[in-house]
């Protein structure tokens, strides 16, 4: 009960918060094993997908290449708030983008809420991907692997080989990495 009442208060708050702020709240989700629903979630998908598609307009180039806009409709459900589909405020907050860390933590945490986003949200996640793709870790490429199989979402075609040429890295047997 306090989680839902803590999420009611939170919700009109949704479209004004950063990216870090809105990774922080899905992984806080996760870790609680809440899943929210209805109208909560919707602003909450509209929010962060509309972060993932700033990030391509802050650097000036990287839209997604499904020809999707990333800030447009609010991905599914309606807000009595106005939030869901009001980009101007929601971009405010999100003009910097998301960071490799903060979308593959978000995406971590989706899937461990069996939360699968809309199709409108995996468009701007393939245009954040491809973009973030050479920044991510080897853990937080684990986890958007590990994170995409669970919502049963297929790698982006590129990834073969973005995997294939970070091998070395990935394995550790790079320059500085761990020997056997």
């Amino acid at each position: 009960a306090f989680v839902a009442a803590l999420l009611r208060h939170l919700r009109p708050h949704l479209p004004r918060l950063s990216p870090s702020e809105l990774t922080n709240v899905a992984w806080a989700l996760a870790q609680l094993r809440f899943r929210p629903g209805g109208e909560w979630l919707a602003e909450f998908m509209a929010a962060t997908r509309l972060c993932m598609g700033r990030r391509g307009v802050a650097s000036g180039g990287g839209s997604d290449p499904s020809g999707d806009d990333p800030s447009g409709g609010d991905g599914g459900g309606s807000s009595s708030h106005g939030s869901s589909g009001d980009a101007g405020a929601l971009g405010q907050a999100c003009a910097p983008g998301m960071t490799a860390p903060q979308l593959s933590t978000l995406l971590a945490s989706l899937a461990a809420l069996h939360i699968s986003p809309p199709p409108r949200w995996h468009s701007a996640l393939r245009g954040a991907l491809r973009e973030l793709a050479p920044d991510l870790r080897p853990r937080q490429l684990g986890l958007v692997m590990c994170a995409l199989a669970k919502l049963r979402q297929p790698l982006p075609p590129y990834w073969l080989g973005l995997l294939a040429g970070r091998a070395e890295e990935l394995l550790g047997l790079g320059a500085g990495g761990a020997h056997a």
